[in-house]
């Protein structure tokens, strides 16, 4: 009986260790993100949207094999915030579709999509 306890303190901390290393980790993004959003530009943003969008193996646009022009972004809409980047666009073979991309300012490549 001891030992059924034992594992199962383990297997507690092991999974309470994870969560504080997964909170830590997104602390340490945030952080990073506060310092960088002041110094990126509309134009950064813009590119890392862009570039992202066209890759042929991107999951959620791949399917549509878009070129640079076929992504269409207003850029006075692009909104740079205290943490991150908000990217209003539209592509080519779906004009109807408002989609959002939500790049964090310290790592533009990494980028969150919705959609209306």
């Amino acid at each position: 009986m001891r030992l059924f306890f034992m594992i199962m303190g383990g297997i507690a901390a092991g999974i309470l260790s994870l969560i504080a290393l997964l909170y830590v980790n997104m602390e340490l993004t945030y952080r990073a993100d506060l310092k960088a959003c002041p110094h990126v530009t509309t134009q950064q943003v813009v590119a890392a949207v862009v570039n992202d969008v066209t890759r042929k193996d991107s999951h959620i646009f791949g399917k549509f094999h878009l070129r640079p022009d076929d992504v269409y972004i207003d850029r006075d809409s692009v909104q740079i915030g205290p943490s991150l980047a908000h990217v209003p666009f539209r592509i080519a073979s779906d004009p109807d579709r408002e989609y959002f991309a939500m790049p964090g300012c310290s790592n533009l490549d990494d980028i969150e999509y919705a959609n209306d």
